[in-house]
């Protein structure tokens, strides 16, 4: 008896074994979650498609280099515990002072009107339920920053200095309604539940969205008013990216009240990326399409990318990049790759000072304009150079694995961005790359005088407090930025040897500008009282006033201070500039943002001048390129050659214009003119060319097309009657 009881505890202790270590394993077993393009599936499954939100949602303003270039986010700064300059505040709704919790703020140093392309951003909060947010570890310097959410305008306050308690405002907006197409060859259809991403930065606008349409297609565009949307939509300002689709447009639907972003499906790539001597999966390598879109590859190695038009590009760090061409598919099509990415060449060395001690914390990387992509996204080369950064130890030791010498042309020089630690951004230098394949060893020497300090003043000795002390280089990208204390003392770090700018700014407005040669034991700046600059523009030809003309004021020197920008002139072509430091500028004209592209004003002009301290006055005349006059009336016309009048409005739209003074074709992006009086018809000066024209119009709820050729002459009046056949 004792036995079998002996047994059967046995059995059942055992069994207890098996059950708590089956849990235990269980409890171990990886939770994986698929990269977006991958699943853990043995085959790649299809991208993830994020669950719609019942509203938009802004996200961080993104990095905009040019009018293709759809860059990501820009890189965020880890807080540096060092510092203890901190910036604390609230969110609130402008309308009713509530707080707005939930919404992003970021934080960044202020770089002013002459600051770097794209913003770097030191830190990102999300507001809790008092709208309060908070940053740690800043510079004492001027920061920027800027809030965003659902509803709201994106807010933004400047010359903020840690230890100011900042209120940021947010105004409500409502959305402006758009619908995501997709364009096949049986038409449009709208697209559900995708996520559209828009991006926007220019020297007027900074802004990002990223949305999701509902099951009609439908999403709501907020952060930026209505007018700066049109505004950059018709200058090709903004970049539409939709995951997983080729080719993204953004139109204006008729009416100008909505829009319209259409693209194509593009082909589907699946595959996997491996190391090309071990054919080793390697994880997290990035797939690039050229459309932008992007995902990563999962351990295995595996991926899947949709909407590709004619190539993918592969890369991680320490690999060469590879380009796949995919231009023999057709859209819809799925096909299957093999990306082998090989190790390349190694650049190691060390980041030191005259003397030879070492510099840590310094970040050297591929400079983005060194990467000779023959294929791929626009916004590739920026990745790239993020991809492939080194940021120096404490032995002051970088190194950068994977470089590709056909891409970056070696033997040869290769460019470099190197950014010394509290730089807002850096500078480019130069190393010569003997060897194509291997490890090539090249040491950095930065000139430093180290730190610069000094004291802002007014005239009459008061010390200007909370001022921000802008250093820029004149040979390079290099920007420094302290801040003034309550004494108008202020202390720059890790300054080079070299020539620069020196601009001091407070509240947003310039008040001093000064060109040093650096070393200096010292750098005081008293302030001088400010002055202004005022003139009439008028046309060269005939000296008729130019209302309308966007002025803009900068100071001269390689790297342009913006002092003012698209100021207007009135009725009568003039201008005033107030509240400007005496010194030598440049006057930079050019059409405004309501001309037509066609305009006889279609060229940039630039005069140069110096303010005195009692002021600038003149008279500038603007080049006038040669045109003529265009009228078109519209008209029905049957077959038997009767005619009778259009009675529904007209769309007239230039598909491509030849200008007179050139030979190449070039196709423009202007808006249609709406004629909704036919029998008054079409009027415009423009300049002289050739244009091709697509009228269009309804009869009896028939489309009517027509296309047109003009060539119109120097001081040439066309008179035309448009016929649209029924």
């Amino acid at each position: 008896m004792k036995n079998r009881l002996y047994l059967a505890a046995g059995i059942a202790i055992l069994v207890f074994g098996v059950i708590l270590l089956a849990m235990t394993q269980l409890g171990k077993r990886p939770q994986r979650q698929a990269p977006s393009g991958s699943s853990p599936a043995e085959e790649p499954a299809a991208e993830k498609t994020p669950a719609a939100p019942s509203k938009a949602r802004p996200i961080e303003a993104k990095p905009f280099r040019d009018v293709k270039a759809a860059a990501k986010p820009a890189p965020e700064v880890a807080p540096r515990p060092d510092l203890p300059g901190a910036i604390s505040g609230r969110v609130l709704a402008q309308e009713s002072s509530a707080p707005l919790e939930g919404f992003t703020v970021r934080v960044a140093v202020e770089s002013g009107p002459a600051g770097p392309e794209g913003t770097v951003w030191l830190q990102s909060a999300t507001t809790g339920s008092n709208g309060e947010f908070a940053f740690q570890g800043l510079e004492y310097a001027p920061h920027r920053l800027r809030a965003l959410g659902p509803g709201r305008l994106v807010a933004e306050e400047a010359g903020v200095f840690p230890g100011d308690p900042v209120e940021v405002r947010m105004e409500r907006q409502d959305d402006i309604p758009c619908v995501l197409v997709l364009d096949g060859e049986g038409g449009t259809a709208p697209l559900p539940r995708k996520k559209v991403e828009l991006s926007l930065e220019s020297p007027e606008t900074t802004w990002a969205l990223e949305a999701e349409s509902d099951a009609g297609g439908a999403f709501g565009i907020s952060g930026i008013r209505r007018e700066d949307f049109e505004s950059a939509r018709k200058r090709n300002q903004i970049e539409v990216l939709v995951p997983g689709y080729a080719a993204a447009t953004l139109s204006a639907q008729p009416g100008g009240e909505s829009y319209r972003v259409s693209v194509e499906e593009g082909v589907t790539v699946v595959g996997h990326v491996r190391e090309g001597a071990t054919k080793k999966p390697i994880a997290g390598a990035k797939v690039c399409s050229d459309s932008g879109h992007e995902v990563a590859a999962d351990e295995r190695g595996a991926f899947r990318i949709s909407g590709v038009e004619d190539d993918v590009t592969a890369y991680a760090p320490g690999y060469v990049p590879v380009t796949k061409e995919v231009d023999d598919a057709d859209d819809g099509d799925t096909i299957q790759v093999e990306l082998l990415l090989d190790g390349g060449l190694s650049l190691r060395g060390k980041v030191k000072d005259a003397a030879g001690a070492p510099i840590a914390g310094v970040k050297v990387t591929v400079a983005a304009d060194a990467w000779d992509l023959s294929a791929g996204a626009d916004a590739l080369p920026a990745r790239l150079k993020e991809a492939f950064a080194s940021v120096s130890d404490e032995q002051g030791d970088y190194r950068i694995d994977g470089l590709s010498s056909e891409v970056l042309d070696l033997p040869g020089d290769l460019e470099l961005e190197v950014r010394p630690p509290g730089a807002t951004a850096g500078f480019t230098h130069e190393v010569e790359v003997e060897e194509e394949a291997g490890e090539v060893v090249k040491d950095i020497v930065l000139d430093l005088q180290g730190t610069l300090a000094g004291r802002v003043q007014e005239a009459g000795g008061e010390a200007v407090a909370k001022a921000g002390v802008f250093l820029e280089s004149i040979d390079s990208d290099s920007l420094i930025v302290a801040g003034t204390d309550a004494a108008g003392e202020f202390v720059l770090r890790n300054v080079l040897r070299g020539s620069y700018h020196v601009r001091v700014e407070k509240d947003g407005q310039l008040l001093h500008l000064q060109d040093v040669q650096l070393p200096l034991p010292r750098l005081d700046v008293t302030l001088s009282g400010m002055s202004r600059a005022e003139g009439v523009v008028h046309a060269q030809d005939t000296r008729e006033a130019l209302a309308g003309m966007s002025v803009s004021l900068f100071a001269a020197g390689v790297n342009r201070v913006q002092v003012a920008s698209g100021v207007l002139t009135d009725s009568s072509g003039r201008f005033k500039i107030e509240a400007v430091p005496p010194g030598t500028y440049s006057l930079l004209l050019s059409p405004g943002p309501t001309e037509s592209p066609f305009s006889r004003l279609g060229v940039r002009h630039e005069a140069p001048l110096t303010i005195a301290p009692e002021g600038w006055r003149g008279d500038l005349a603007y080049p006038i390129l040669p045109g003529g006059e265009v009228k078109l009336t519209f008209q029905l016309a049957s077959r038997t050659g009767e005619v009778s009048p259009v009675t529904g409005s007209v769309w007239v739209a230039v598909t491509l214009f030849r200008p007179a003074e050139g030979v190449l074709l070039s196709a423009t992006r202007s808006e249609p003119a709406l004629v909704q009086d036919p029998q008054q018809g079409f009027q415009a000066r423009w300049r002289a060319g050739e244009y091709r024209l697509r009228c269009t119009s309804s009869h009896e709820g028939r489309m009517l097309a027509k296309d047109e050729v003009v060539i119109l002459g120097p001081g040439a009046v066309v008179e035309r009657a448009v016929s649209f056949p029924r």
